[in-house]
């Protein structure tokens, strides 16, 4: 007799696999259907009625009394109107239902059948002849569902699937409906035979696009051999072979033309027909014809092949008012190891509908970057160009190095950049901006005792030349501060309260003035803490003290308090009593030292 393990891997099995077969089937009626374009045409009429005693029985079931929800982790199956025997076929265990519905429930989905069969030997699960369920803003039914839970393939016989308009994101309007004559696959694969896509609820529906067979791979693409679109019987056209891509793009990919009217194109009519769909590659051919601009034609292609992938985008359109528009990109990822990736891309843009006439922009990177166990490196080079009022040229070089190992960790990341202007030969040339900065930071963390120590400089490498330089910033050379975790202490008294204490000694200088000082500070500090006063009373308190001592004899020290009063009166009513309190005191020669007094007091 097969265990209660056993079953219970079946139902587990079961309910994975369902959540992907209707993952599979939104797919492929989300590309078919336009991929995100509206969805009209549907008449007004009722669903088809159920004539036979099995849809009688379903219907029976699935509309009695509803039980407590299913957690997400939870699969509930309902036999109770129904027998359930354990029948020996030589070897094996047969486990199945007899004269009534079996209902099973996760948190998402709800499936009535007639009957549940299990061969514990060869684990395969049968659910039939009559099926129907619902999921979120979906329903479906079907013949007979037949899955292997060792292999993990499936089939279906004569499924249907409705998706509420609430299924979308966005663009529908009506009920879609997908039609199969039989389907099998796996998690992530689906075949389709004799499909029907449509928004129309007739049994011979007034519009429908058909397909011999539909391939459905999630995340990749859909292929439909021998599609032909039908208005009521009568067969308009026929194409030998549609592929569609359903993978993330910048432009969405849609089978019918894109047909609207916006201020800045005017009317348009736009096409994208997908010339290419393997598993190494998708390439998507475009066409666009907008009533202000022209003419454009454009050319989307991604690649994986091994270690190495990425996309090559062209669009050229010829802009009556702007110039010729030429907009093209590359990009390529090459993993060279286990460890080691280089990422290279280059855009280049020209007259763009967003920019002005005889504009230009170029952007060049390559990034290299290394990451084992609790060390990471990346350098990354960057330098972007633009051309129309004058000319600009900035560049970058970041290395950026991280190690952690137990409590201790370290970073590195350094910045090199170079900015240069010109105004087309109008006036005195521009020097360029050329700035060095780096930050090293080891820190400890322990139970008690965090220390960090940072040092973090900026060199300018121009000196002088560039006078329009106004940098904001704070240079650290070095400084060294220390957390203590009071709450963790020995003093019995103390603990579990978020109370802390610090100290950081440090040679700053603030920019632009630079302002060079040393600093000794000491604070302490009590986080969000919340004390119940009574059952309907609670008090939220925080508060904190800064100590600041500078090398020119000056000092500075500051408190401030936040509280709240939270009285709870009934079950929906709460009163609520906040003051707020910050008072600095003495003189500070750094701008981010420098704290507004307040005082204030509200009731809500």
């Amino acid at each position: 007799m097969m265990s209660n393990v056993e079953w219970r891997y079946a139902i587990d099995t079961f309910q994975s696999f369902i959540a992907r077969l209707l993952l599979l089937m939104v797919v492929g009626s989300c590309a078919f259907l336009m991929y995100g374009t509206s969805v009209g045409g549907v008449e007004e009429s009722s669903e088809q009625a159920a004539t036979s005693k099995a849809n009688q029985a379903l219907k029976a079931s699935s509309t009695s009394r509803a039980s407590a929800p299913v957690n997400e982790n939870t699969v509930e199956v309902d036999a109770s109107t129904a027998r359930v025997i354990y029948q020996r076929r030589g070897d094996e265990w047969e486990v199945r239902t007899q004269g009534g519905t079996v209902q099973i429930r996760t948190a998402d989905l709800t499936a009535v059948a007639l009957n549940l069969k299990y061969h514990s030997r060869t684990g395969v699960l049968e659910i039939g002849p009559r099926i129907k369920g619902s999921v979120t803003n979906a329903r479906f039914e079907g013949k007979l569902l037949t899955y292997t839970i060792r292999d993990r393939h499936w089939t279906l016989e004569e499924g249907l699937v409705k998706f509420e308009p609430q299924f979308f994101k966005q663009g529908v309007v009506k009920p879609v409906y997908l039609r199969g004559g039989r389907s099998e696959g796996t998690m992530d694969e689906a075949l389709v035979h004799h499909a029907l896509f449509t928004s129309c609820d007739r049994p011979h529906p007034h519009w429908s696009l058909r397909a011999s067979t539909v391939r459905i791979l999630v995340n990749d693409k859909v292929i439909a051999r021998h599609v032909g679109v039908f208005l009521g019987r009568r067969k308009l056209l026929t194409l030998p072979r549609l592929s569609v891509s359903i993978k993330a793009r910048r432009r969405r990919t849609t089978m019918l033309p894109d047909i609207g009217r916006n201020d800045i194109e005017g009317w348009f009519f736009k096409y994208a027909y997908t010339y290419m769909a393997t598993r190494h590659g998708t390439g998507v051919a475009r066409f666009d014809w907008t009533e202000k601009r022209g003419m454009g034609f454009g050319i989307e292609q991604d690649y994986a092949w091994k270690a190495a992938m990425g996309a090559l985008f062209i669009y050229w359109l010829r802009d009556r008012y702007r110039g010729t528009e030429f907009d093209w990109r590359i990009r390529h990822q090459q993993r060279l190891s286990r460890s080691m990736r280089l990422n290279l891309q280059w855009e280049s843009r020209s007259n763009s509908a967003y920019f002005a006439r005889s504009v230009k922009t170029t952007i060049l990177s390559a990034s290299f970057q290394r990451s084992v166990s609790g060390m990471q490196t990346m350098l990354d080079v960057r330098q972007s160009n633009y051309t129309g009022w004058g000319t600009t040229k900035d560049t970058y070089i970041t290395l950026r190095h991280n190690y952690q190992k137990n409590r201790w960790s370290a970073s590195l990341h350094s910045t090199y950049r170079r900015f240069q202007r010109s105004y087309g030969g109008l006036g005195t040339p521009i020097a360029p901006d050329e700035e060095l900065q780096h930050r090293l930071e080891i820190r400890h963390t322990g139970d008690v005792i965090t220390w960090m120590l940072a040092y973090e400089q900026r060199i300018d490498l121009d000196k002088d030349k560039y006078t329009g330089d106004r940098h904001f910033g704070l240079e650290r050379l070095p400084e060294l501060t220390m957390r203590f975790n009071i709450g963790r202490s020995i003093l019995r008294w103390l603990r579990n309260l978020p109370l802390y204490a610090s100290i950081s000694l440090g040679k700053l200088v603030e920019y632009p003035e630079r302002t060079a000082r040393t600093r000794l500070s000491l604070g302490t500090a009590l986080s969000y803490h919340r004390m119940q006063l009574s059952s309907r009373l609670s008090l939220l308190t925080s508060g904190r003290f800064e100590q600041c001592f500078y090398d020119d004899g000056t000092a500075q020290y500051i408190y401030d308090l936040r509280s709240q009063l939270e009285w709870s009166w009934g079950r929906r009513s709460r009163v609520q009593l906040g003051y707020q309190l910050q008072k600095p005191h003495g003189w500070t020669p750094f701008r981010f030292d420098r704290y507004t007094p307040y005082e204030s007091t509200d009731l809500r």
